[in-house]
């Protein structure tokens, strides 16, 4: 579903991937993993209901491969239109506010955590 690139950091691949291959990814992941995230980000369950709700919305992620022992699939951010991801942001689980938000050229809402 997700292509891994060899680096000197072992397996990892970062960047954008849509809600459906988002939600087709999480299929293949423990239950455990649904309730991980990154830093102060929503959790992976919290980006899935976003992803089934809106699944046009893109996800930031990045992937470290089965060549470590930390393999896992993070979310760091989502790309929307600005309903969406309002409306997401109201509902969500989230801990803290994006690190970043930002309107792309598009006219499409960034948001990511650190």
């Amino acid at each position: 579903i997700l292509q891994l690139q060899d680096s000197s950091f072992g397996e990892y691949q970062s960047g954008h991937v849509s809600g459906s291959t988002l939600l087709e990814a999480a299929k293949l992941l423990p239950e455990g993993e649904l309730n991980d995230r990154q830093n102060d980000a929503p959790t992976m369950r919290c980006f899935l209901k976003l992803a089934e709700k809106h699944p046009e919305t893109e996800f930031l992620v990045y992937v470290i491969g089965k060549g470590r022992d930390d393999e896992r699939l993070t979310i760091e951010g989502a790309v929307g239109t600005s309903k969406a991801i309002a409306s997401w942001l109201r509902i969500g689980d989230q801990t803290g506010v994006p690190d970043e938000k930002s309107r792309l050229p598009d006219g499409r809402v960034r948001v990511w955590w650190d």
